[in-house]
């Protein structure tokens, strides 16, 4: 195989692989730096605009493990980008819970949930990510930050004094 790894898949990798115990990535004896490496070339060719290759690897990812969230991670955000609401929140959820100390997916699943009109379950994961001091000067906690400061201000402008 072109990226250095190959296994031979034994009656009991199988087993555990057709029952969903095992990811095909374990299966096959994908190291997990490979789908961190896709993950990454992912992540450039989006913002390089190469959005369809983009996909193609963070489907990729999920294929060969769905238990890692950069796969769910990726999906998501495209799905947000496209309006497509309830499979964006699916994916985010998958990724939150495959890393939930990532404060960035939980800010990206917050953003999800307020288009949603779900403001409140929004909320609540904001203030748990800036509440969390292991993220203070994390991006996605200061991202969490201005979103709630934002919020605050637009419902003190609406608000009666």
């Amino acid at each position: 195989m072109s990226a250095g790894w190959e296994t031979q898949l034994t009656p009991e990798a199988a087993r555990k692989l057709l029952s969903g115990a095992t990811p095909l990535r374990e299966a096959m004896g994908v190291p997990l730096s490979e789908l961190m490496y896709m993950a990454s070339r992912a992540y450039d060719l989006w913002r390089q605009g190469r959005r369809e290759d983009a996909l193609t690897l963070y489907r990729g990812i999920v294929a060969l493990d769905a238990g890692v969230s950069w796969g769910h991670a990726g999906l998501g955000l495209a799905a947000m980008e496209h309006g497509e609401l309830e499979a964006a929140e699916g994916h985010l959820q998958r990724a939150a819970a495959a890393d939930p100390s990532d404060p960035s997916i939980q800010v990206n699943l917050a953003e999800c949930l307020i288009r949603r009109d779900r403001l409140v379950d929004a909320l609540e994961i904001l203030k748990a990510v800036v509440e969390n001091p292991e993220h203070a000067t994390h991006p996605g906690a200061v991202r969490a930050a201005a979103i709630l400061t934002g919020i605050g201000h637009g419902l003190s402008a609406l608000l009666p004094s």
